[in-house]
């Protein structure tokens, strides 16, 4: 009886045990019930999610070839702004304009070197005598030759930059560089933007024509021509000439005129004379000369105005002989040679562009009649510059610009500036 008693208990506490199982078992597959409940739920969530993605995805693809068909529409009228706007989904930002300086007499233009029109103006306080710019600045001498003025090539704001006496020429050797030629006291360098005083050479005196090409400046005086290591300010050679003008570089050849030896070409990279062309005897202040990679050229006149002995000639670099030569039909006060052709300008703003092989007049323009001689000529992108003014009276308050183009003569981005 006894026995049969364990036996019952034993039998409860196992039957204990069992019920304990299936409650626990009861409860975990309620849990995966509910966590099969919690998937399902997601999945619904998950491809309801898909397909609003989807749908956007196609929209938005459909709204691009739409923005594609419209940019292509937009670019074949020429529209680029549009175009991009729809194909970015962006608003264009305005484009800042590239600024180049152009001045007549006192007053200073920002112009726009995409439409040649005038973005701002304004008058100095002095007339202009000479005048460089780099990407940021442009910097001037005052007709007194008293100081340096930088302006602000965006704003057109301005202020002296240097206080010096018997200013000149004047050139850009680098961003915020200047060299500057001097009546008397040689040439010395600056740099503007970190105010520093590089150095300065008085091996020479008053300077009357200053270039620089790969390092070197060039300058000539009453006496001499010397040239002078841009970097260091030390003279690398000096070539004594009497009453020395222009000059200009034609490979290794300088071309340089005096009103008394004639025209002269040195070896730029000794100043050993190399030859002599002394049909070219110029009047002190009556010619000038440029060059190219092959050819000099030059204007002089005999007595200082004009005569019917005045011309203009081409001259062979490396042997100074005459290749071309016609008479001056008035009197030229600009020479640029670029490009295979030389411009010439000459009084009453006529302009010639010439073959530069040959001699033959390309085109020819007269941009005023009013007796304005052109003074200076420069070429950029397709485009001469004409600086004008009195015969009698270079750079004055009433000088006016003008701009032409190169291949045909006629009226490029602007007209002029008064």
């Amino acid at each position: 009886m006894k026995n049969i008693d364990i036996l019952f208990g034993q039998y409860d506490s196992v039957r204990k045990v069992i019920d304990a199982s299936q409650l626990d078992l009861d409860a975990i597959q309620k849990d995966v019930s509910k966590t099969k409940d919690e998937l399902k739920q997601k999945n619904r969530k998950i491809k309801s999610l898909e397909r609003k993605l989807r749908k956007a995805l196609e929209g938005q693809v459909a709204g691009r070839r739409k923005g594609l068909a419209a940019a292509k529409k937009a670019l074949k009228t020429g529209d680029v702004e549009a175009a991009y706007s729809l194909i970015t989904g962006k608003p264009t930002e305005p484009e800042k304009p590239e600024i180049d300086i152009e001045y007549t007499g006192d007053r200073v233009y920002g112009i726009n070197k995409k439409t040649g029109e005038p973005v701002w103006e304004k008058r100095e306080h002095d007339r202009i005598f000479e005048l460089v710019q780099d990407d940021l600045c442009a910097y001037y001498v005052d007709g007194r030759g008293r100081g340096i003025h930088v302006i602000n090539k965006e704003t057109g704001n301005s202020g002296v930059c240097h206080v010096g006496g018997d200013l000149d020429s004047l050139l850009l050797l680098e961003q915020g560089v200047l060299a500057i030629g001097t009546r008397g006291s040689g040439i010395y360098s600056l740099n503007i933007r970190k105010g520093e005083h590089r150095w300065h050479n008085r091996d020479i005196g008053d300077v009357h024509d200053m270039i620089e090409e790969d390092g070197v400046i060039y300058a000539s005086s009453d006496f001499d021509v010397i040239a002078v290591d841009a970097r260091t300010g030390n003279t690398i050679w000096k070539k004594p000439c009497n009453m020395a003008g222009r000059i200009a570089k034609s490979g290794d050849v300088l071309g340089v005129s005096s009103s008394y030896e004639g025209l002269l070409g040195l070896d730029a990279r000794t100043g050993k004379e190399i030859w002599r062309n002394k049909k070219m005897e110029f009047f002190p202040g009556g010619h000038l000369v440029v060059a190219d990679d092959k050819r000099v050229y030059s204007y002089f006149s005999k007595c200082g105005f004009f005569t019917d002995k005045d011309r203009v000639s081409a001259h062979d670099s490396l042997s100074g002989k005459t290749l071309w030569e016609f008479p001056a039909r008035k009197h030229v006060g600009a020479l640029l040679a670029k490009k295979g052709k030389l411009y010439v300008g000459s009084i009453h703003g006529r302009i010639e562009a010439i073959d530069a092989e040959t001699g033959r007049v390309l085109w020819k323009k007269e941009v005023c009649s009013s007796g304005c001689l052109p003074y200076d000529i420069k070429e950029k992108d397709g485009i001469l510059t004409i600086r004008t003014a009195h015969p009698h009276c270079f750079g004055p308050l009433d000088s006016e610009v003008y701009m032409l183009n190169t291949e045909t003569g006629k009226c490029g981005r602007a007209t002029s500036l008064h």
